[in-house]
């Protein structure tokens, strides 16, 4: 089994969660003695260097120019040639497919290249938040259809496989549940990263820091954070907010901040790679997501010691205990991510308390817990 080689397919490998779990699996796989091999589409934003990952781990990185997220019937066509040729060429033991295109593309020309075990891996509930009615119906019927193309599929919560039982994407014996897991040791860490980092930011030690980290789009939910933050810096003067990220909206939320008189509260810092010293620097972390497939900002911020606001969406619920490890609010609810913010910042031994409890959760959510997981799930189909 050691020197079986897998290859892992995904659309892009551009900064986020899905791109993190990939390079993260992939060199604890090659620490365990296999030989693996990453196929990507064209990253325009990559969660890092790719061409340093290679030079640092050895493992290579294939591009295929065709395997774009947007939908076009014609690179779409040929992205199907060109993915059966890379499958052919590598002829991998185990084919691991990670998000919806790579998925359906790879799981369905890698069994016509008779690869011995297809997994995927869908990265969160792709269902909706995305589109439409038309839209999410789609990506049901084509989830359905490659299901059929693959032998497991990995869920990052039990919410997340519920899901698929219930639309009938696939029975409960077909699925797995493997939480994605961050590097803790940065985030658990003490040191002078909080001093410094605020330093930097030209705060003070005593001002009370509401951080955000993400992408800046709709899916995000940028607006109810920015609209919580307009309520809560009417009541606290001493606060501040801290948007970390970069993306199609920023324009319009630099004129947002602008127009509502907030340029000296809101802090945008731009994309940073720096997130444990981020983190570390925070008094509450918020996500507002309308979809999310598990949230590991919520994981970094628990593992630094933050209590959380969260909208309940997705797999958040399975990562964030509500009322321990912080608050849970619906989606779209900028007056509930508000009285929540409001109900923290006046009960900092309540916060204090979560934060120290959401650092215990975070030891669930491990890098080595996770390549030992997958470990198991491709061990089991090779034997069968």
């Amino acid at each position: 089994m050691s020197q079986a080689r897998i290859l892992h397919l995904i659309t892009r490998l551009d900064r986020g969660g899905s791109a993190k779990v990939v390079l993260r699996l992939s060199e604890g796989l090659r620490d365990q003695g296999f030989d693996v091999r990453i196929a990507t589409g064209p990253t325009r934003e990559p969660e890092e260097d790719l061409k340093g990952f290679t030079e640092r781990t050895s493992i290579p990185i294939y591009t295929i120019p065709s395997l774009v997220r947007d939908i076009s019937f014609l690179k779409d066509l040929r992205a199907f040639f060109d993915v059966f040729r890379l499958i052919r060429a590598l002829s991998p033991t185990i084919l691991h497919t990670h998000t919806t295109k790579a998925g359906f593309t790879g799981r369905i020309m890698g069994r016509i290249c008779g690869v011995k075990a297809i997994v995927h891996t869908p990265h969160g509930h792709i269902f909706y938040g995305y589109g439409g009615r038309v839209a999410s119906r789609l990506y049901i019927l084509a989830e359905r259809m490659a299901s059929m193309f693959c032998d497991r599929i990995v869920a990052l919560t039990n919410i997340e496989k519920d899901d698929y039982i219930r639309l009938k994407v696939a029975g409960a014996e077909k699925i797995s549940v493997i939480p994605a897991g961050i590097e803790l040791d940065n985030y658990l860490k003490d040191g002078r990263d909080r001093a410094d980092m605020r330093r930097e930011l030209g705060l003070s030690p005593n001002t009370i820091l509401v951080g955000w980290v993400g992408r800046f789009e709709e899916i995000k939910g940028c607006f109810d954070f920015l609209e919580a933050a307009g309520d809560v810096a009417g009541r606290f003067q001493e606060v501040r907010f801290l948007m970390v990220g970069d993306g199609p909206l920023r324009g319009a939320i630099e004129e947002w901040i602008k127009e509502r008189g907030l340029a000296d509260r809101v802090i945008l810092t731009g994309y940073r790679r720096d997130i444990p010293r981020v983190m570390k620097a925070l008094d509450l972390y918020v996500l507002t997501s309308l979809n999310e497939g598990q949230g590991m900002g919520i994981v970094e911020a628990m593992a630094a010691g933050k209590p959380v606001v969260a909208t309940g969406v997705g797999g958040v619920p399975s990562v964030v205990r509500d009322g321990e490890t912080g608050i849970l609010v619906p989606p779209g609810r900028a007056d509930m991510v508000a009285r929540a913010l409001i109900h923290l910042l006046s009960n900092r031994a309540l916060a204090r308390r979560m934060g120290e409890e959401g650092r215990k959760r975070s030891l669930l959510f491990t890098v080595d817990g996770m390549v030992r997981a997958y470990l198991k799930v491709y061990r089991d189909l090779m034997k069968g």
